[in-house]
């Protein structure tokens, strides 16, 4: 998780937009992580993990609405990364008892400069 909560903070950084190869290669690193380590995440781990799946989300997004050979593609991203938000969001409170505006200040602690 660390790996990839260093490599979001670089890409957050980042003036100019990393190419269509490179943020596949991320996403799926992702959601591999996720797939493999989800039940043994912890609180802190759970909340870096929703950060990187909402930025990925809205970025996928965006990607998506300019009608390119991956728009198709970056839509499923964008939507796979969504579930994983909401199924982080939905554990952080029945598991740990964290409330939605506390789970949003944490997020956005992230990534402070």
């Amino acid at each position: 998780m660390e790996e990839l909560a260093k490599k979001m903070q670089e890409y957050l950084k980042m003036t100019e937009e990393i190419d269509f190869t490179e943020f596949a290669q991320y996403y799926q690193d992702v959601m591999s992580f996720l797939q493999k380590e989800y039940d043994n995440l912890d609180k802190d781990k759970l909340i870096t993990s929703l950060g990187i799946c909402q930025l990925i989300a809205a970025n996928a997004q965006t990607r998506s609405l300019k009608k390119d050979a991956d728009s198709k593609k970056l839509k499923k991203f964008a939507e796979k990364s969504r579930f994983w938000a909401d199924s982080i969001e939905y554990r952080l409170g029945k598991q740990f008892g964290i409330m939605p505006s506390e789970v949003e200040e944490a997020v956005a602690a992230l990534w402070g400069d």
